[in-house]
């Protein structure tokens, strides 16, 4: 065990240390990139303007226009209907709600209608302001039908909105725009971790470029504590790698995950132990490092793709749909997403478990083809 922290403290230092360059570029660079590029992904998504035209001023429709109000992203814009078009067609507002006179006394009669919700529909910003009243017009129509009359109507829709849970609608719940960002951030980030993981896994054909890997061989070290150092730093690197940008994303942008920073930096790490085990695979059946390069950057641009790293999978064609669902970057874009929506990381245990297999499974198949390959390099 000891023979192992002395490797994998050599090969920290390898990475870190005397390969500045290398370690710039390969971590904080792309730590620097996610950060630009999730502040460019939220840069206007706290002034979305959403004009409101309030002609019945009641109680229930001034509690639903504080309702938007109170959503840190959007700006409320108060206007007559009449100024509608002219502030569409100047992009002054992006959505808007028109509630007419007699909305309220409508609602105490069980009848939906007198509110309207405009701008194009399936639109970011049309459904987060959906969302935002939707759930509370249903409601209170609900109590209309079962009111009496208007006095009923108003105790009842008074002690709903003294009672009634305050949703904050923003990032991953139901804003459109904040989970875009946060899913092209996760996307960047599992791109970087292989690209990562495969230079890590390529420092094997390095060091047999440089005769390296034949002084080692003749020294008291054993092949599988040489690769297990290896694993082991490639993985111990793309850990701070994930921990730093998730930290960073986090101080610097508003991106909220769904999730916490621990389970999120949890699951792309088990995406690194992903990485380096195929990463490992592709330097076994390579002959030198420029093999092991081009090989390695095709494959790593196809399953960040294909896996839905950066595209929803949802609008791929059918065959490459199915195809995804192979693919263990499918897997980890899965896991997030079921988390974001709802499920504990707990309910994911079958992709995670398979995860590891998958990963246990890649380490001994290159374990088979890098011994032969040794055995014959040691023959030379």
């Amino acid at each position: 065990m000891s023979v192992i922290l002395k490797l994998i403290k050599h090969n920290l230092n390898l990475m870190i240390f005397k390969k500045k360059s290398k370690f710039i570029f390969t971590i904080v660079l792309p730590i620097i990139a996610i950060v630009v590029i999730s502040k460019l992904m939220l840069g206007n998504s706290a002034v979305l303007k959403v004009g409101v035209v309030n002609n019945d001023n009641t109680v229930v429709s001034n509690y639903l226009v504080n309702q938007i109000k109170d959503n840190k992203n959007i700006d409320v814009i108060p206007m007559k209907k009449s100024e509608l078009n002219s502030n569409f067609a100047s992009n002054t507002i992006q959505s808007a709600v028109v509630i007419d006179n007699g909305f309220e006394k409508d609602l105490s009669k069980g009848n939906l209608k007198g509110i309207d919700i405009i701008g194009k529909e399936g639109d970011d910003v049309y459904k987060l302001v959906e969302g935002i009243i939707s759930l509370d017009v249903s409601n209170m129509a609900k109590l209309g039908k079962v009111s009496h009359n208007e006095t009923q109507f108003s105790n009842l829709v008074k002690k709903y909105m003294s009672n009634n849970l305050n949703v904050e609608r923003g990032a991953l719940k139901g804003g459109g725009i904040d989970y875009e960002a946060s899913s092209i951030f996760i996307g960047f980030l599992v791109m970087f971790i292989f690209y990562r993981a495969m230079s890590g896994a390529n420092r094997v054909n390095e060091d047999r470029d440089q005769k390296v890997f034949s002084r080692i061989f003749v020294s008291n070290i054993k092949p599988w504590q040489y690769y297990s150092a290896n694993i082991l730093s490639s993985i111990f690197c793309i850990a701070i790698q994930v921990i730093i940008s998730v930290i960073a994303v986090s101080y610097f942008s508003n991106i909220n995950f769904g999730m916490s920073l621990i389970t999120l930096s949890f699951i792309l790490i088990i995406a690194g132990l992903i990485a380096v085990s195929i990463g490992t695979v592709f330097v076994s059946i390579t002959r030198n490092t420029q093999e092991a390069s081009m090989m390695t950057n095709v494959v790593t641009f196809a399953l960040v793709m294909v896996g839905g790293c950066f595209i929803p999978v949802s609008i791929f064609p059918k065959i490459i749909n199915d195809i995804s669902k192979f693919l263990p970057t499918r897997w980890i874009v899965d896991i997030i997403y079921n988390i974001q929506t709802g499920s504990s990381l707990i309910s994911q245990w079958r992709y995670l478990v398979l995860l590891i297999l998958f990963s246990i499974a890649l380490l001994l198949i290159s374990a088979y083809f890098t011994k032969r390959k040794d055995k014959s390099f040691l023959e030379v």
